[in-house]
């Protein structure tokens, strides 16, 4: 995993994901590192950190059902992170692909 691409120059750049209830979108990258608290419905409250911000002005990104789907960079496919929740006003919010991989204690193989 190339933690080079979570620098701030990847600010704006365009990604997508395939998700089980919004199929194929597109994004782009609004939020670069950000904390925040997310509500889950029949789980409670939940603390995150370094999430990234993905949004799309004209359909949501993500939408219940999409959670865990990958989200990728839409020119070279290079996978950044997981939905993990998103909000009513089209913003998504994603856990660091990296972040993911170490505390699996894995590795993408290619």
């Amino acid at each position: 995993m190339d933690r080079s691409w979570y620098a701030p120059s990847a600010q704006g750049q365009e990604v997508t994901k395939i998700g089980r209830t919004t199929g194929t979108t597109h994004g782009r990258v609004s939020v670069l590192s950000f904390s925040q608290f997310i509500n889950y419905p029949g789980f409670g409250r939940c603390f995150f950190d370094d999430l990234i911000e993905v949004t799309n002005a004209e359909s949501p990104f993500s939408e219940a059902g999409d959670s865990g789907s990958l989200v990728f960079t839409r020119n070279d496919r290079l996978g950044i992170g997981m939905v993990i929740a998103g909000s009513e006003d089209y913003k998504s919010y994603v856990t660091r692909l990296d972040t993911i991989l170490s505390l699996l204690g894995a590795e993408i193989v290619t």
